[in-house]
Order: C-alpha cells, then structure tokens, then sequence
C-alpha cells in the first residue's frame, strides 16, 4: 500500500510529486491497483495475486548516455 500511496502522489502533481517520472508511476499505477482491489479482506486468494507490467516502456524523454550521443 506505501508503493500506490507513492505512486499517486507521483501522478497526481501534489508538492511532493516527482514530474519527471510521471508517467512511469502512472503505468505501474494501473498496473498493481486492479490487482489489489481484487484482493478480499479475509478471503484468501486461490491464486497468488499477479500484476503485469510492460518491461518495453521506457521514460518518455530519455536523457542520451555518452555512448548513443551524437557529437
């Protein structure tokens, strides 16, 4: 639960939110609370929970390193 509060405080552009990495915690945001909100208080789960997050999906503005700039 303190990795979606960091998460939403990420994404909601509060005054301790984190800009840059925005849509990364949005995309782990959406990913993880569906999977959380199924989970029943009481009722254990007949499967281990699994949250499913595209590993492809870089920052939106990558900063080049020193070996893919151009000079």
């Amino acid at each position: 639960m303190d990795y979606l509060k960091t998460l939403e405080r990420d994404i909601s552009g509060g005054p301790a939110a984190n800009s840059s990495i925005e849509p990364l915690s949005r995309r782990m945001y959406d990913a993880i609370a569906p999977v959380v909100d199924r989970i029943e208080k009481g009722k254990p789960p007949t499967e281990a929970p699994r949250a499913v997050v595209d590993d492809a999906v870089g920052l939106t503005d990558p900063t080049p390193s020193k070996s893919t700039a151009k000079s």
